[in-house]
């Protein structure tokens, strides 16, 4: 695979970072971390994903303010955000696409469902050539 997926999986919580992790790279994807949206955002100039997985309740920088900037940044045009969330989380599956996500995985993550998700991310193919940033 001469260009795979780039993938950024943005979670507070290590072990669910390291899953994540290991279930795209089997997939193909090459996967880089933040802790929380402030360390994601710092890095995305650098790591440029095509795909971020962002957990939905992180300290330092909120869901809404990582989506907001994604947007201002018109990053929304090159990358693809997959919202992360308990599935006892409060917030609805339709509220989290309204604010810019194109999929939700319900934790705890089922390798299936998380593959699945990139791949729809992705147009149909997670290891698909990555979109050029400008």
């Amino acid at each position: 695979m001469a260009n795979p997926s780039k993938v950024m999986i943005v979670d507070d919580n290590r072990l669910n970072r390291m899953l994540a992790k290991r279930i795209l790279t089997e997939a193909g994807c090459v996967c880089s971390e933040a802790s929380n949206g402030k360390e994601a955002m710092d890095s995305i100039d650098v790591e440029r994903p095509d795909v971020m997985i962002l957990d939905m309740r992180m300290p330092v920088m909120d869901r809404y303010e990582v989506l907001d900037r994604l947007k201002t940044r018109g990053l929304d045009k090159f990358m693809q955000v997959i919202a992360s969330t308990a599935e006892n989380d409060s917030v609805k599956e339709e509220d989290l696409i309204a604010l810019g996500a194109v999929a939700v995985c319900n934790k705890p993550v089922r390798p299936d469902r998380l593959r699945d998700a990139v791949i729809q991310a992705r147009g149909g193919d997670a290891s698909a050539n990555r979109i050029d940033w400008p």
